[in-house]
């Protein structure tokens, strides 16, 4: 099972900071992650940066997981 960390507003939605997901790719991965917290996921992952084992990744690609895999969610920010 791949580890999905939240960071900031992913964080609030999913209602922890980290969980285990069973899924052999990062598309089926954040599929589970929508299907389980529900449309304001779902938008934020449309906007969020994704990182695998801390290398970004495009969201919509086909990437494989393994189950040591560590999957980061980080929602859009603003700073000065």
């Amino acid at each position: 099972m791949a580890c999905v960390r939240y960071w900031a507003g992913a964080r609030e939605i999913a209602g922890t900071a980290e969980q285990s997901v069973a899924a052999t790719s990062l598309a089926g991965l954040l599929a589970a992650v929508c299907r389980e917290h529900g449309d304001r996921m779902a938008r934020l992952v449309e906007v969020a940066l994704v990182l695998v084992d801390g290398e970004r990744v495009a969201r919509d690609g086909d990437q494989s997981l393994t189950d040591a895999a560590v999957v980061e969610i980080l929602p859009p920010y603003a700073g000065g």
